[in-house]
């Protein structure tokens, strides 16, 4: 039963220090062998002694005096033995006795080594400047005496590994790498590599510029800027000229109507698409028909005017005689007349200019006539 308990004790002690030494004391009549044991923080002593000894930690007065008086917090095995596990075993020298035959001399020592910790890996190599979601290897050197390897990675990323090479997938999260190498009883100080992570870049803010423009004419187009952006790629339609990476483009413009294009670049890949729809007007819009409105009229009273809608034409331009007040873009005027006589005259108007004027004359009469003459003619008949 006793051999039973050791070996159970042995056994959850290996699972939780899998690279600690394990060290054996046992008894010859009434002495321990060894007498002093030299160990390193973070290992094991186990007592395999007769069942008429124990080993209790005394403090090293009590030793020296062959006294039993346990040292509080101290060790203390059972008859027969059992195992002290390195939470018992501070750094320094731990003396103990046997408490029935301390008297005799019967006492041993455990000294207590620090465990020498690895030194600080090398670089870590790999790449600092990533893409999201990207898989990526980082590696070390060994380390001599290195019994493993802890890696940490930025939030979000995933990856592990206990040896000199890790395989990371990164999250949209920049930050550090870093390792320490390890023995059983300690770790090594860090070794760090900031590395940043970039995104595709997000679709341009809506591209600004004309959307109806004249054949042949020159116009710039622009998205606001976007910080992750390295490069932009323009496109135009067929016919059209000029060229970008800017977040600004100056273009001449064919006979075409069609969709500008623009993505926003980096080394990780493109944005979605941003398009603005264009219509080229090529050449001016017809003169208009006939004005329709009376030519003859009195000084001072309200007429209007109107010619039928010019297929293309974004606006009217309509001129008046000297001193009349009236003003449209629409293809219908309405007027107060001066005294003046004269033309109105109406040009129709799109983004390439205004077609040639058509004209009506108007006569302009002032007040009311005077009275006729005398009728001449005889007076008897």
């Amino acid at each position: 039963m006793k051999l039973k308990s050791l070996l159970t004790l042995l056994l959850i002690t290996l699972s939780t220090s899998a690279f600690c030494t394990i060290w054996t004391i046992n008894t010859l009549g009434f002495t321990y062998n060894p007498a002093t044991t030299n160990i390193l923080f973070g290992d094991t002593v186990v007592f395999t002694i007769a069942g008429s000894h124990d080993a209790r930690e005394v403090s090293s007065t009590t030793w020296t005096a062959n006294g039993n008086t346990a040292l509080p917090g101290g060790f203390q095995t059972a008859f027969g033995g059992g195992m002290v596990l390195p939470a018992q075993l501070a750094v320094g020298t731990h003396y103990f006795v046997c408490t029935p035959h301390a008297s005799l001399g019967m006492k041993g020592t455990i000294v207590v080594s620090p465990c020498p910790t690895p030194v600080q890996p090398g670089l870590i190599t790999g790449n600092s400047a990533i893409c999201s979601g990207t898989s990526n290897t980082y590696s070390i050197s060994p380390v001599a005496g290195a019994t493993s390897y802890t890696w940490t990675l930025p939030g979000g990323w995933s990856g592990t590994s206990s040896t000199t090479s890790i395989t990371t997938t990164s999250s949209a999260t920049s930050g550090n790498i870093s390792v320490t190498a390890n023995v059983t009883c300690g770790s090594s100080s860090a070794q760090t590599l900031a590395v940043t992570v970039a995104s595709i870049p997000p679709t341009p803010a809506p591209i600004t510029g004309n959307t109806t423009i004249c054949a042949s004419s020159s116009n710039t187009y622009s998205v606001v800027s976007i910080p992750t952006a390295t490069s932009y790629t323009w496109t135009y339609p067929v016919g059209w000229t000029g060229a970008s990476t800017t977040n600004s483009f100056s273009t001449m413009c064919g006979s075409l109507s069609g969709n500008i294009t623009v993505t926003a670049n980096n080394s990780c890949g493109s944005s979605p698409l941003r398009i603005l729809a264009i219509t080229v007007v090529n050449g001016t819009p017809n003169t208009p028909s006939i004005v329709n409105g009376n030519s003859d009229i009195c000084a001072l009273t309200v007429n209007s005017y109107n010619v039928v809608s010019v297929p293309g034409a974004t606006s009217y331009l309509w001129s008046l005689p000297l001193g009349w007040t009236g003003n449209s873009t629409t293809n219908t005027i309405s007027t107060t007349a001066s005294i003046t006589s004269g033309n109105v005259l109406i040009s129709s108007v799109n983004v390439c200019g205004s077609s040639a004027p058509q004209t009506l004359t108007i006569n302009v009469a002032n007040g009311v006539l005077s009275q006729p003459a005398a009728i001449n003619g005889n007076a008897g008949i």
